[in-house]
């Protein structure tokens, strides 16, 4: 442990070493999830003592308690470090689309895959959908 003095305040150079729980989040937009962090030394970190920082805010927030939420569709990173360490860690956060969702032609008719016909469908010259019987 190396103590730099500023003021009467310290800052210890100690290798405060933790992990995440996932190599990587997921999330669609609107979700939200904790992001769980173990410590490994030199002993039990609180969850308050940690400082989270997004990369792009763009594309994702973060609150003060790890908490992650899906802004955009994209990638960025989020670094978290002990409070008392100039040493981060960075974790990959994805926002993907939501693919269950129901999607729209032009004519404003759903094209989701949860129709009970055979599948087979065209788009027909107003671009409608069409049934076809094979």
């Amino acid at each position: 442990v190396l103590g730099l003095g500023f003021g009467g305040y310290y800052l210890y150079l100690t290798n405060y070493d933790f992990y995440f729980e996932k190599e990587d989040y997921e999330l669609l937009i609107g979700d939200v999830e904790t992001v769980k962090i173990t410590t490994t030394k030199p002993f039990d970190i609180k969850d308050g003592d940690y400082i989270y920082t997004i990369k792009d805010p763009k594309v994702a927030g973060v609150s003060k308690n790890g908490i992650v939420n899906g802004v955009n569709i994209g990638t960025t990173e989020l670094e978290v470090r002990y409070k008392f360490s100039i040493f981060p860690k960075t974790v990959k956060i994805r926002v993907v689309p939501d693919e269950s969702e129901t999607h729209y032609d032009n004519n404003g008719n759903s094209t989701s895959d949860s129709s009970s016909g055979n599948g087979n469908t065209a788009i027909s010259d107003d671009g409608g959908e069409l049934e076809l019987p094979f």
